[in-house]
């Protein structure tokens, strides 16, 4: 059965894994936004699939652009694996007062710095 990303997932959706855990207030989990269900959202996974996680979360495309522009997947898996963990970071947090000013469905592209 295939999930439209035009509605909201069901509870079960989201409990058979199938779909991302969308908050019940509407709101990301990292900035605090409002989300729009549609293009302006992805879904993270805060332990990467590669390091065998299997819980995704809905988060705005932008926020979730920057979490992997800061952060390596080791770095996600072992350390910033929580939301409050990536709102501790400086990079984060100066990132979150920007976006904060932003449109709900305002989107953009973050690169990482090359060393």
């Amino acid at each position: 059965m295939r999930v439209s990303r035009r509605a909201k997932p069901t509870k079960e959706q989201i409990l058979q894994g199938r779909v991302a855990h969308w908050p019940e207030d509407d709101l990301c989990p990292l900035c605090g936004r409002k989300m729009v269900v549609g293009s302006s959202v992805n879904d993270h996974h805060l332990i990467p699939r590669m390091y065998g996680g299997t819980q995704k979360y809905s988060v705005h495309k932008v926020c979730h652009s920057k979490i992997h522009s800061v952060f390596s997947e080791a770095e996600l898996a072992y350390v910033y694996n929580s939301f409050e963990k990536l709102r501790s970071h400086p990079e984060i947090i100066k990132f979150l007062k920007w976006v904060r000013k932003q449109d709900s469905e305002f989107m953009t592209k973050h690169h990482r710095p090359r060393a």
